[in-house]
């Protein structure tokens, strides 16, 4: 078994694997379906490798310039071992690991150096999509997809979210304006505004083979219970459906977040796994 860069004539094999779970490898096909296998100026993006047992990928897996390591493997055996020695020669120190849980949690204890200052093992949700009918937002909100001069009060918000749920903020002012900028062009943020001041957000974090990954679903503590996260959503899946052709959304939140998954769960998502994000240094 040996690892190699990620050629044309093994791209078939590797989305093969990455497709057969796709609910855990949506970064992986996203940032490959936007950045291509190599490192670009994105911090998304980064040297895509296989794990190859004679014509068979066993693994697909790319260390980031963001210093995220994303995996994905057959689940027939554990090669954190391989797949870190091929990720060593990458001049990005590892800071983070995503990914299906048993995944990210074998790679993180393999690497002895690498000391955690956060861990999440979240509960992944799934939700068909069809034709979906709009929704009316709460009285007095605006739910619309956001744009680059949203990217303040965005950012803003978004460091609250990261500090509530511990995630470390990666990439400078700068880095973080241009992601959030080629993103919205995308359509990939929505928010939920009240007497103009942006209070709620979500976002498609990576879209991929039809599939889409929702993330940084945050509301303002004060503006809580006035239903403003469920209307972000309605906006989001009625998007997701009609403007991107979507199929299907995933989702992760935490195994203590019981209202979140209340939420989700009443909007037709369900349980399907667990995925993982572990960061530190």
């Amino acid at each position: 078994m040996q690892a190699v860069p990620m050629t044309e004539d093994l791209r078939d094999r590797a989305l093969a694997l990455l497709r057969a779970r796709r609910e855990t490898s949506m970064y992986l096909l996203g940032n490959l379906e936007q950045h291509g296998p190599g490192p670009t100026a994105s911090l998304n993006s980064g040297m895509y490798q296989c794990l190859v047992d004679g014509e068979t990928v066993r693994a697909v897996f790319v260390l980031t310039r963001r210093g995220n390591l994303l995996a994905q493997t057959d689940h027939q055996g554990d090669y954190s071992d391989a797949i870190l020695e091929a990720v060593r020669p990458v001049p990005t120190k590892i800071s983070g690991f995503l990914g299906d849980w048993p995944i990210v949690e074998g790679l993180a204890r393999r690497l002895p150096d690498f000391k955690p200052t956060f861990s999440s093992k979240d509960c992944l949700f799934y939700r068909p999509l069809g034709q979906e009918p709009p929704a009316a937002p709460p009285e007095g909100a605006i739910v619309r997809r956001l744009t680059a001069l949203d990217f303040s009060a965005w950012d803003e918000l978004i460091h609250a979210f990261m500090a509530v749920e511990g995630i470390p903020i990666q990439g400078t002012l700068d880095e973080r304006e241009a992601n959030f900028k080629a993103s919205v062009e995308r359509g990939s943020h929505w928010g939920a505004s009240v007497n103009g001041r942006l209070l709620s957000l979500a976002s498609l974090n990576t879209r991929a083979d039809g599939l889409g990954q929702v993330g940084g679903v945050y509301t303002t503590p004060p503006a809580r219970r006035m239903g403003l996260s469920k209307a972000v959503m309605q906006g989001l899946i009625h998007d997701s459906a009609h403007l991107h052709g979507l199929t299907g959304l995933t989702l992760f939140t935490g195994e203590e977040n019981l209202h979140a998954q209340a939420m989700y769960r009443s909007m037709g998502f369900q349980e399907i796994g667990h995925f993982g994000m572990i960061f530190g240094g």
